[in-house]
Parts: structure tokens; sequence; C-alpha cells
């Protein structure tokens, strides 16, 4: 979805889109494995906590184990949001977010003709 809005709605050169695509599919890929890990109905946790209990069953594994041990979402939600909002991202190469010369919104005149719409 937001790399659809992306590409639909955005003009900019093909390093810029490549910019805002990383940080487009970081960020859905982190929110993701955090919202997939919050909702307590999920088959994800279930499924991994009985296959950790199968093949190691010495220690009581529950989900909050797994949660509180995925080290690397937790970490890139928060710097990342960090980092926008203190502007702390241009320090990071390839990473900062195109400005305005750079990039422009696409104008209302000029339709874009969705995938499925071809």
């Amino acid at each position: 979805m937001l790399k659809n809005m992306t590409e639909n709605t955005v003009e900019a050169t093909p390093e810029q889109m490549y910019r805002l695509r990383l940080r487009n599919s970081t960020y859905s890929d982190a929110f993701g494995t955090i919202g997939s890990q919050q909702i307590p109905w999920h088959g994800y946790m279930i499924f991994f906590t009985g296959l950790a209990a199968a093949i190691y069953p010495l220690f009581e594994f529950t989900p909050l184990n797994i949660i509180s041990a995925n080290y690397f979402s937790i970490i890139s939600v928060a710097f990342m949001i960090l980092l926008t909002i203190t502007g702390w991202d241009n320090l990071l190469p390839g990473f900062k977010i195109p400005i305005k010369p750079e990039v422009r919104l696409k104008t209302s005149g000029s339709r874009v003709v969705a995938s499925s719409e071809q």
C-alpha cells in the first residue's frame, strides 16, 4: 500500500524514489513485526512458542519471551521515529528524507492510472 501510494503521488529522481522506498519498507517491516506480536489472537506467537518448546523442552517458553527478544524491530521503530522527528536522519547516508526541490507531489491535473485500470 505504501509503495503504490508513493509511486502514484510523488515525482522524484530514481535516487530519491529509492530513498523513499527504503524508508517506507523499513517502517512497514518493523511496524508489521511489532504489530503482529501485539495482537493476542495472531497465530505467529503460538506457532513459534510451540516450536521452541518442542525443540527445547527444558525451558517453558511464553510469547513474551519472543517479543522481548525481538530487539531489531523495537530499536528500528524507536530510532526511526526519534531520528525523523529530530531531523537527525540527515546524518545517516542514503536515509535522508528528500525535501521539496528534489521531490514534489504530483498535481491533481496529472492523474496517474492505477495498475488495475491499465
